[in-house]
């Protein structure tokens, strides 16, 4: 089944997308670990549980999603006090095992993986002496994504404008507003 987005049919140029990563179904003994979060205030059950071990592997779920017409949440920490990172029936991908950090101290540059929590990080780049100060991320936000101006904003939209509720939700079926993900590999 094709998904379908922004009027056009998505998935066709791609072929089928197939699910990587460490896959969890509801019939695999870990799911129900897997599927709960730190507020289990909020219960779901989601269809299928992806915890990515790489870019790719957000990619296919991402793809797959949209061609399976299934509702897509992405998580990381599972901290989500309101749910927002869980779904019933849907794709949830977890990006907590991208643990990764290269540095570069010849240029002082730290890059870590999305599924580090800050105290991995700060403990990282301690061993390396290396610090993050509030400000220095708080000036590196400013400098690279909030819009421009006294007035600009701090956080701004995918297109650059004001951040919308919409930026958050997914539509009434769940599918998350969002670029399209390319086909081609990111490895």
């Amino acid at each position: 089944m094709t998904g379908v987005y922004g009027g056009e049919a998505y998935g066709a140029e791609c072929g089928p997308a197939k699910l990587t990563g460490r896959i969890v179904r509801p019939e695999d003994p870990g799911y129900t670990d897997a599927r709960l979060g730190w507020h289990q205030l909020f219960s779901h059950y989601p269809l299928v549980i992806v915890f990515a071990q790489n870019t790719q592997d957000v990619v296919n779920a991402l793809t797959w999603a949209r061609q399976n017409d299934v509702a897509l949440r992405i998580r990381s920490g599972r901290h989500s006090l309101e749910g927002w990172s869980n779904v019933d029936s849907g794709l949830v991908t977890d990006i907590s095992e991208l643990k990764s950090v290269h540095i570069d101290s010849a240029s002082r540059i730290a890059t870590v993986g999305a599924g580090l929590n800050q105290l991995e990080a700060v403990t990282t780049l301690a061993k390396q002496n290396f610090a993050v100060t509030l400000v220095d991320a708080i000036t590196g936000h400013l400098e690279h994504y909030a819009a421009a101006g006294q007035h600009g904003h701090v956080f701004v939209g995918p297109q650059g404008g004001p951040l919308r509720r919409s930026n958050f939700r997914g539509s009434r079926r769940g599918r998350m507003r969002a670029s399209r993900p390319s086909c081609t590999s990111t490895t």
